[in-house]
């Protein structure tokens, strides 16, 4: 009877293990398909492509700037720069696009390709997460949805700065969900949770110096952290966790802050206005653009975005999108809200702005 059982249960274990088996090959297997769709929609023919935006040529000339400073590094003098200076707070796009100009060459191709780069990496990182919230099957669709987003191509296919930013914000969003879910078994005030929350923090920060516009995503992100500590009764052992946060999410802006300031002295303009024409700070450029001119003016149009993503997605994906929200809002989990919460804040927050870009929602 004993070696029955035995038998039994090995039998057992051994189609089990290799139901597995077959499975992780499957998803496998597919996710590399998904990837190499991908990267055909991304990477074909861009060399061919150019330059079509005012603001491609804008980004393009200030990582030409950065690639000048890099390379002349540390006896840096006015007569060395080439390029322009950052004039729209996006320093970490710039920078980069001049990194990648120094590994690659100065040619108009090189930030597309670092975008269609970004946006192919972006792609793990979605599915890593989605994996996270929802499962291995969610996260093949939602892998899948994004290799063929003609929203998310057209921006993988350009100098623009939503490729690069999303894919450091979703890995931000990553980490913290990691730390998120890991808070439910174990304390987070370990040295090893308290540095992926400033990696995170940092990740965060890099996107914002990339693009801006992803201060709304991030500061959703933050009230959304501040509810769930609230909910699992966590408020005594947060201030921490937050400190470790908020300093990774301080680190890479303050920098640029210094850095400025700090080439400025030496007779070198890193940020220069482009409405008045004057040196300015990093700072001083990120409030303009958020609150700054017209930006001060509220407008209310909801329906341009919504018809700008039907558009491009195609009806059977805006109609996923309602029913996920519908199911966000029946469940009411964590893991629901998350998402919804990163999809509609931006969403209401972008409706009254005075500049009405389908780029505002492209996270």
């Amino acid at each position: 009877m004993i070696a029955r059982d035995r038998g039994s249960v090995e039998t057992k274990c051994r189609g089990s293990c290799t139901t597995s088996i077959t499975r992780s090959i499957v998803h496998t297997t597919l996710f590399t398909g998904i990837v190499s769709l991908a990267a055909v929609l991304r990477f074909d023919g861009l060399s061919q492509r150019g330059l079509l935006y005012w603001d491609e040529g804008k980004f393009t000339l200030e990582g030409l700037r950065f690639l000048s400073i890099l390379q002349a590094l540390p006896h840096l003098h006015t007569a060395a720069l080439a390029g322009k200076t950052v004039g729209t707070a996006k320093p970490g796009h710039a920078l980069l696009i001049g990194l990648s100009y120094g590994l690659l060459g100065v040619h108009d191709y090189v930030p597309l390709l670092l975008n269609s780069a970004t946006s192919l990496v972006q792609l793990g990182v979605l599915f890593l997460l989605a994996r996270r919230l929802f499962g291995v099957r969610v996260a093949l669709m939602a892998s899948a949805f994004l290799a063929v987003s003609g929203y998310d191509i057209i921006y993988a296919r350009s100098a623009l700065s939503e490729s690069d930013a999303n894919l450091f914000f979703l890995l931000g969003v990553l980490i913290w969900w990691i730390t998120a879910e890991q808070s439910r078994t174990e304390s987070l005030v370990r040295p090893r949770w308290l540095f992926a929350l400033f990696c995170s923090g940092t990740a965060l920060g890099m996107a914002l110096s990339v693009n801006y516009r992803l201060g709304v995503y991030i500061v959703t992100l933050l009230a959304v952290d501040l509810i769930i500590s609230l909910r699992r009764q966590h408020v005594r052992r947060t201030p921490a966790l937050k400190v470790a946060w908020i300093a990774g999410l301080a680190l890479i802006p303050v920098t640029w802050e210094l850095l400025g300031l700090f080439a400025l002295r030496r007779g070198i303009v890193l940020f220069r206005s482009e409405v008045t024409y004057r040196p300015t700070s990093y700072f001083a450029e990120a409030l303009y653009q958020l609150h700054g001119g017209k930006q001060t003016v509220l407008h209310f149009n909801p329906l341009p975005y919504l018809q700008w993503y039907t558009i491009r997605q195609g009806w059977p994906l805006a109609l996923l999108f309602l029913v996920g929200l519908a199911f966000a809002a029946a469940e009411r989990s964590m893991r629901w809200t998350v998402p919804a919460a990163l999809i509609l804040v931006p969403y209401v927050v972008y409706t009254f702005a005075p500049f009405i870009v389908p780029r505002n929602l492209d996270a």
